[in-house]
């Protein structure tokens, strides 16, 4: 390792640098940038790199709780993994990644954004650990097939008279609910913080989130419209009352996906490393 070379947790002073770095790596709005590290960036949450003081390679470690046969443990979501073009090549990523795990001893989970870097991942210790299940919610079929989203929601609405009674949830509600509906062996539980931060980050992104009531019962809706897609990135609803909700708020997409944990087969969805047993776990609220 070169003399001019630390591993050390990121300080407020080397933000500027640092949304330069992010912005080099994954091209994002310099607004999406700026409102991550006003809202979710803290000094003992990304650890870098640095060359003669300056960062060239970091990683963000947000703290998170994995349910599994030891019980309930801290575990860390890698996240943000990059590198400045001129050090790339040089093995920093899997340095840093080293690093943090000898310093905090706690399993480490991730989603690799495509096959090459699970591949990479995989070569570094990682494994499949986390899958999911997307789909499109049928009411029913038409001669023709399957009916488009749009009649899908105005069929649900008219032929389900159920009241649905759509709130704002605070963070502390969307916890009590999604750990009480999905909790169990491989399950990812978010503390109130990061909670709060998918709330209001989906909200960034123009999406939504509510607290359904309906027939006694609470769950949660959490999704977005992207182009004519509207995308269910979280919900402890059934597919007929997430139909009769989208029906409520007259929306009527060209397609609904709906995100499920996939409790048998389902999509690859994320790796973990740490002597854990874990397959077909939930893991959901991620920074896609």
């Amino acid at each position: 390792m070169r003399d001019d070379l630390e591993i050390v947790f990121a300080n407020r002073g080397m933000i500027p640098e640092l949304k330069e770095l992010w912005i080099e790596a994954f091209s994002d709005d310099r607004e999406y940038v700026d409102f991550y590290f006003a809202n979710r960036f803290t000094e003992d949450n990304m650890l870098v790199i640095t060359v003669q003081g300056r960062p060239v390679s970091m990683i963000s470690l947000l703290p998170a709780y994995l349910h599994c046969g030891q019980g309930r443990v801290r575990a860390r979501y890698v996240y943000a993994v990059a590198t400045k073009k001129k050090y790339r090549r040089l093995g920093y990523a899997g340095k840093l990644l080293r690093e943090g795990y000898e310093r905090i001893a706690e399993p480490f989970f991730l989603e690799p954004a495509d096959a090459h870097l699970a591949a990479y991942y995989k070569k570094n210790g990682f494994f499949h650990a986390f899958g999911i299940r997307e789909y499109e919610p049928k009411a029913n079929e038409s001669e023709e097939g399957i009916i488009r989203a749009a009649e899908i929601t105005a069929s649900a609405g008219r032929e389900k008279e159920k009241q649905y009674w759509l709130l704002t949830v605070t963070p502390e509600e969307y916890k009590r609910i999604r750990d009480g509906c999905f909790c169990g062996s491989g399950y990812v539980e978010w503390d109130k913080e990061a909670i709060a931060y998918a709330l209001i980050e989906n909200d960034f992104c123009g999406g939504f989130a509510y607290k359904v009531v309906h027939d006694h019962t609470e769950d949660l809706l959490l999704f977005r419209m992207e182009d004519e897609t509207l995308r269910i990135i979280e919900t402890t609803l059934k597919d007929e009352d997430v139909l009769g909700v989208l029906s409520k708020l007259r929306l009527n997409p060209d397609r609904v996906i709906v995100r499920r944990p996939a409790k048998t087969n389902g999509s690859s969805f994320a790796m973990l490393y740490g002597n854990y047993k874990i397959k077909n776990g939930y893991l959901n609220l991620t920074l896609d």
